[in-house]
């Protein structure tokens, strides 16, 4: 048994870890490594800002844990018509420090990308869309469950579903049971898609939501052919 000091210790703890990860400095230079400028015009502006409230939600779970159970996602309750706001706030959430760094770590290495090439309107959508899309497709496979369900997985499958829509040739290091493998972005992409239905059909992996996985990716690949038909359609006209 914990005693509540050493809980609090432990809390503390945790707090100081994740501050030390993400300070303002160490983010900046992340993303100026990867060419981008503070004050240019195409700075990946709602990324920043996705990453910054996924850390500042996360902080407040370290200070109140009972938020996780106020605002994940309940299956039963959302299939119930009842607190359907948590459709969205469970993309907020995360378990732990691994989970919320693994889904940061995508969101600015592919999130920018996405960025700059969709516009930051495009991509607000298209991410929050994914997650929900992510949650409704969990709910209703698993429309009985009680456990309550938390992460921006479902919004980050969506970004790398574009990505390899609007990127399929480019050269993505990927790494499958730890092995670095070279690829194009597209069968990156697929391959991610095609792992996660594995995982499903297998029975899952332990406490991971593959369906919203699945239902963020495949929401990703609708808003990436429209948005694709609307470059070639813009194209067309422009043309002529």
């Amino acid at each position: 048994m914990v005693s509540s000091q050493e809980k609090a210790s432990g809390g503390a703890q945790k707090l100081r870890r994740v501050l030390s990860l993400t300070s303002f400095k160490d983010i900046r230079n992340a993303f100026s490594s990867m060419g981008y400028s503070m004050g240019s015009p195409d700075f990946p502006r709602v990324t920043l800002l996705i990453l910054a409230m996924n850390i500042i939600i996360y902080i407040a779970e370290l200070v109140n844990p009972p938020l996780k159970h106020h605002f994940g996602l309940i299956p039963q309750e959302v299939s119930r018509i009842r607190n359907l706001h948590t459709l969205l706030s469970a993309m907020y959430l995360h378990a732990d420090i691994f989970h919320l760094l693994s889904n940061m770590f995508v969101l600015i290495v592919i999130g920018s990308e996405c960025e700059r090439a969709i516009g930051s309107l495009h991509f607000l959508l298209l991410y929050h869309l994914s997650g929900i899309g992510g949650n409704l497709l969990h709910t209703l496979i698993f429309s009985n469950s009680l456990v309550v369900t938390l992460g921006a997985s479902g919004g980050i499958f969506g970004l790398i579903a574009v990505f390899g829509i609007l990127f399929p040739t480019r050269p993505v290091v990927a790494f499958y049971f730890f092995l670095p493998i070279m690829m194009p972005a597209f069968l990156w992409a697929l391959f991610y898609f095609l792992f996660e239905i594995f995982y499903q059909l297998i029975g899952g992996a332990f406490f991971i939501a593959h369906m919203a996985h699945i239902g963020g990716f495949l929401t990703g690949v609708s808003y990436g052919l429209y948005l694709k038909r609307q470059r070639y359609r813009k194209y067309w006209f422009s043309a002529y």
